[in-house]
């Protein structure tokens, strides 16, 4: 009697197993056909399916649509979804400049609105004779042989520009005295004519059209700006002149004013 209920436990025991093997199984292939649904449409939504077949451009007053659909390297019937903002930004600005963003806005099923931003001319770099026109991000968007109006110009050693590439800077100390000096400059609310770090420990630089600044090395460097914003405040708006700042310390926070000779 005994080996007949033991017997029975053992098969209603491996019957519930089976059933959970079963189960698992199930639950297994189950998960495995959503799988290969999901990949399937995955592939198609990239390969097969959302052709592009309508594309927009809009957002430059520089370069027309036309101008921009020939460089940017999308074609209609190319897939909706695999069209890289990325590679399309960097052909745009290779060939086409003076546009520093993009940005698309994809609609189902098949259009590919493009938006593209400007770039500002923002300072100027001089080298062998020609004027280099450089955005905020360092980007060089033209070369002219006369300076861009209403922007500063820089004069620096070692310094590369090529027109659709990022300037270069064969010191990176010298990127960061431009930098440091624009900065502190604009804190101050100082507008800026040019910028002249040919010698580090003497520079120079143009402000409000009137006046030029020595500020001797970069030491104290925001300091020297602030006490230039008052020298500058308390100057009658019809002089100016040379200011030198190259002494000023805490010790000694001085600078001299030299008016230039108005006859």
């Amino acid at each position: 009697m005994k080996n007949i209920d033991y017997t029975d436990e053992f098969l209603r025991k491996r019957k519930e197993r089976q059933k959970r093997a079963r189960k698992r199984r199930l639950v297994a292939s189950f998960i495995f056909f959503i799988v290969f649904l999901l990949l399937v449409g995955v592939v198609l939504s990239l390969t097969v399916l959302f052709p592009i077949s309508k594309i927009n451009i809009s957002g430059s007053k520089i370069y027309t649509s036309e101008q921009i659909a020939d460089v940017c390297g999308i074609d209609l019937g190319d897939n909706l979804f695999t069209v890289s903002k990325k590679d399309t930004l960097n052909k745009l600005k290779e060939k086409l400049p003076f546009i520093e963003t993009v940005e698309f806005e994809r609609t189902l099923p098949d259009t590919l609105k493009i938006t593209v931003t400007d770039a500002k001319k923002y300072a100027c770099y001089e080298i062998d004779g020609k004027f280099y026109t450089v955005s905020k991000s360092g980007w060089v968007l033209e070369k002219t042989s006369k300076k861009a109006e209403n922007v500063f110009l820089v004069t620096a050693n070692g310094v590369k520009c090529s027109v659709g590439e990022s300037i270069k800077f064969e010191k990176e100390e010298t990127k960061q005295q431009i930098e440091r000096l624009v900065e502190s400059l604009n804190r101050e609310k100082v507008s800026i004519d040019y910028i002249n770090v040919t010698d580090s420990v003497n520079l120079i630089v143009g402000v409000e059209t009137r006046f030029q600044v020595e500020f001797g090395t970069e030491n104290l460097l925001d300091s020297k700006v602030k006490h230039l914003k008052g020298m500058i405040d308390s100057i009658d708006e019809t002089q100016s002149g040379r200011i030198n700042l190259s002494m000023w310390n805490s010790q000694n926070p001085q600078g001299t004013f030299v008016q230039n000779n108005t006859k």
